[in-house]
């Protein structure tokens, strides 16, 4: 494999290229503010960022200092940094981002990024100028904190600004024939998608180019994680790998590569994928600041409309190739800690489509469920698709179905995704035992009881024409579903879809109620307010004689019960509003 680039890159860090100097000049601002030594609590630093960051308007900024002028669905200008003859400067205003293309395109980000590039401001000048122009208050946070965190953000920043240059070195000294017969053939992705999404090729010499070329230290090249220290040596850790980009705001935030033909016999190169290196005991040098929690597509799941999750992240690019908006976890599921995320990054979602691999084993189906339900609690409009297997085929995935069959063969199987309710429904054949399938209905009804009034009346038909179930039966059904429902917290593979259970408070014995009550008032008790004192309910009372212990009467207790659980009843109509039962709030 030829993988020859000296005459892409001299080799010269007296003679660096505008790349690689714009680079340099990134790296000293940031390590200007040093290292984080102190972080506040629950990411409100980066909440604040972000809420600064939503709120400007980045065509505005921009348009400030350039003469913006529309071509198709982005803003064009010419560089304010470098000569050029046609405009270079982009600004796509779907997501907020800009790239400025002329002198090696290594200038682009966000609107901080904009004025720390362009107006020569510090991070946290940046944050502050914007913070006061949105009307963003700033938080009442010491000094010495706000510097703290704004030193994380910006040591980030600098680890993604020389991913990036590693994307793009990656992508340049990428060979003929690995783009041709692997990237082409086997995957059969197009040349604009190779060049789009700057897929490339460890050849083995990226150490040596941040090095000497960008004029990076040591120390920051090995904080990316992109390498291995084994003994005092630096091994490149994706040698002889296809390597795959993760983008978010026209930056690279992490790394993925692929195994290959060509990839050496070690025994550290057995994996079929690697992943970037975070930090860790065994990998010290690498920045905390580096992440494994990004998803491939993140920008798109945030322009809202249809949305398409698959298992794999060449799933992931046949479908950005089909022009189909797409996110696919680094690992093959969603791990538990990532479904905050993935639930709040699809609130835009018009609709989700989970598109797994179709395979004899059934792992594919059964991590679309999983991640279906933690959407469908969340109230998501989510859907399964199910690619057709071939006939003597073990396993058919996105990336085939794309490559085999086109574009359009996707978005037929996007179109005939079913809801949650609905594809669990039509596992379940019509002629089953009457003793087993009450078993076999309780995930549909799981599913069913957590949908709307209209729509889970639909289900309930359906479920009723398909095994000839009186509506009064199903009802009862659905009733101790429910009750189940409401008893159960977050299960390891489901995300709550409000702060308060459901108690299905009529047509139930009393005992059932009381204890879906206790089930509830104790989920709502963190941190505590109530107590039990001589066997007697307590709250802790603040008033102006200071604080003290008060029992809580019938009145107090109903109260209480009205504020930590949503109460219903379940008719032949679904699942109904009610208030909770005086007899409940008697007996606690």
């Amino acid at each position: 494999v030829d993988t020859t680039r000296t005459d892409h890159h001299p080799n010269n860090p007296s003679h660096p290229t505008p790349r690689a100097r714009d680079l340099r000049e990134r790296l000293d601002s940031a390590a200007d503010e040093g290292l984080p030594r102190r972080r506040l609590d629950d990411g409100a630093f980066r909440r604040f960022v972000d809420d600064v960051k939503a709120r400007t308007d980045l065509v505005a900024l921009i348009g400030r200092d350039l003469d913006l002028e529309p071509s198709g669905s982005v803003l064009k200008a010419r560089s304010p940094k470098h000569r050029d003859t046609d405009p270079s400067f982009v600004v796509w205003p779907a997501t907020q981002t800009w790239h400025d293309f002329s002198g090696g395109g290594s200038g682009g980000g966000d609107c901080f990024d904009y004025l720390v590039q362009h107006r020569g401001l510090g991070f946290m000048e940046a944050l502050r100028t914007l913070a006061a122009e949105t009307g963003v208050p700033m938080p009442g946070w010491s000094p010495e904190q706000a510097e703290t965190e704004a030193k994380r953000v910006v040591e980030r920043r600098r680890i993604e600004a020389l991913l990036t240059e590693a994307a793009g070195y990656y992508h340049r000294v990428l060979p003929s024939k690995i783009r041709r017969e692997l990237y082409g053939r086997h995957y059969g992705f197009t040349d604009a998608t190779i060049d789009q999404l700057q897929l490339g090729w460890g050849g083995g010499d990226l150490f040596e180019h941040l090095t000497e070329t960008c004029g990076a230290s040591r120390e920051e090249a090995l904080a990316t994680g992109l390498f291995v220290l084994a003994g005092g040596e630096v091994r490149e850790l994706f040698r002889w790998r296809l390597v795959l980009p993760y983008w978010r705001a026209n930056r690279v935030v992490y790394f993925i590569a692929r195994r290959t033909e060509y990839t050496p016999d070690d025994r550290w190169e057995q994996a079929k994928y690697k992943k970037l290196l975070t930090h860790s005991d065994k990998h010290r040098y690498v920045s905390p600041e580096v992440g494994n929690d990004y998803f491939f597509g993140e920008d798109a799941a945030r322009e809202g409309g249809e949305l398409l999750i698959c298992e794999g992240i060449t799933d992931a690019i046949s479908a950005v190739q089909a022009c189909v908006p797409c996110i696919s976890p680094v690992t093959v599921r969603f791990r538990k800690q990532d479904h905050d995320k993935l639930v709040a990054l699809t609130s835009k979602a018009s609709r989700v489509v989970i598109c797994n691999d179709a395979e004899e084993s059934g792992a594919g189906e059964a991590g679309a469920l999983e991640t279906a339900r933690v959407l469908h609690r969340a109230g998501r409009d989510v859907r399964i698709a199910s690619i057709p297997r071939p006939a003597g085929a073990a396993k058919i995935d996105v990336n085939e179905l794309v490559r085999d069959q086109g574009p359009e063969a996707l978005r037929t199987v996007m179109a005939q995704a079913k809801k949650l309710p609905a594809f669990l429904l039509d596992r379940i054949p019509p002629n089953t035992d009457p003793a087993e399938l009450e078993q076999q209905l309780a995930p549909v009804l799981e599913a069913v009881v957590q949908c709307s009034p209209l729509e889970r009346d639909a289900h309930l038909d359906a479920i009723a024409k398909r095994f000839d179930i009186r509506r009064r039966t199903l009802a009862e059904l659905v009733s101790a579903a429910s009750a189940k429902a409401s008893t159960t917290s977050t299960s390891s593979t489901q995300a709550p879809t409000s702060d308060r259970p459901q108690v299905v408070a009529r047509g139930r014995q009393l005992r059932d109620i009381v204890v879906d009550t206790w089930q509830a008032v104790l989920a709502s008790n963190d941190p505590p307010r109530l107590f039990v004192r001589g066997g007697v309910l307590v709250r802790v009372k603040h008033d102006e004689a200071g604080a003290r212990l008060e029992a809580l009467d019938e009145a107090a207790t109903y109260g209480l019960l009205a504020r930590v659980g949503d109460w219903v009843q379940v008719t032949d109509e679904g699942a109904e509003a009610v208030f909770p039962p005086h007899d409940v709030a008697r007996d606690l």
